[in-house]
């Protein structure tokens, strides 16, 4: 897990039109923001069909978050073939510079907040060997911790370990909407 995936944010970069819609999520996103960037470590996950705009509202917190000056890190599951790393809790606390998550979180956020996504995570093979729960561990940080996938089991697995995670379902956009 790199300190930024080159892949996921070409992907963002590429999306030049302004975003319309999901104003709800928008909202709640922003609002998770303001709390990691006075403290408080929050979990939200992001659930809808594919092309719903999951990625796409990712993108637009990770360029709003940069802008407002803090950090973030990112992953995304891939088509099968490509996939989040089977370790991930070891692989960011390694991207970060120590053997233990927590430190390693401690530390990257103790010169400013930082913003965590783990995108498409249902497109991963390895998904089901994830190790959200250490991460659900993780508290009393500026961080905000945002997961995508069409289902609510990364939800769910953060909720079992500990973690109170707030679910934002997103809906296709009315015709309407994007003409």
């Amino acid at each position: 897990l790199p300190a930024e995936d080159p892949d996921w944010l070409e992907i963002a970069a590429a999306e030049t039109a302004p975003i319309r819609g999901h104003e709800a999520p928008r909202a709640a996103l922003a609002e998770a923001w303001q709390a990691a960037r006075d403290g408080a470590t929050r979990f939200l996950h992001l659930r809808g069909e594919a092309g719903v705009g999951k990625t796409r509202l990712l993108a637009e917190l990770a360029a709003a978050v940069t802008a407002d000056g803090g950090r973030v890190l990112a992953a995304a599951g891939r088509p099968i073939g490509r996939a989040v790393h089977d370790d991930l809790s070891a692989r960011l606390a390694t991207a970060l510079g120590s053997e233990d998550l927590q430190a390693a979180l401690a530390a990257a956020t103790s010169a400013q907040p930082c913003l965590l996504v783990l995108d498409a995570l249902d497109w991963t093979a390895a998904w089901p060997s994830l190790e959200l729960g250490e991460l659900a561990q993780v508290g009393g940080l500026p961080l905000l911790v945002v997961t995508a996938a069409r289902d609510e089991l990364p939800a769910a697995r953060l909720a079992a370990a500990g973690a109170v995670v707030d679910v934002l379902r997103l809906v296709p956009l009315p015709r309407e909407a994007v003409q």
